[in-house]
């Protein structure tokens, strides 16, 4: 199972949900679950400084491009996909976390 976070340091919304989601990588990244950050429309400085002032424990990668939003269908911030193993999309949350716990139990 892969959970793929789509934010930006400039979201307001991404900002809220951030300690959420540390929590729920916290919980289940020992279980085998991969999550993963994409950035969104940042500057490399804003992005290191966002993930370091909430501790972000897992990796991000910078979509300046915005080639892994388009390929993943994501229109904004922040958004969050479940992917299993098999590589299809299992669910997607814009900018609410509800239900997120409960699909990465599949």
């Amino acid at each position: 199972m892969v959970v793929l976070d789509f934010w930006g340091s400039w979201c307001g919304p991404c900002n809220l949900e951030q300690p959420t989601l540390d929590t729920l990588a916290k919980d289940w990244m020992p279980k085998g679950v991969i999550f993963l950050g994409v950035d969104l429309q940042d500057t490399d400085p804003n992005a290191i400084a966002y993930e370091r002032s909430y501790n972000v424990p897992y990796t991000s990668v910078n979509d300046a491009s915005e080639v892994i939003t388009s390929e993943y269908n994501v229109l904004d911030p922040p958004t969050v996909v479940i992917v299993d193993a098999k590589g299809n999309i299992v669910d997607r949350f814009l900018g609410t976390l509800a239900g997120v716990a409960n699909d990465l139990t599949r």
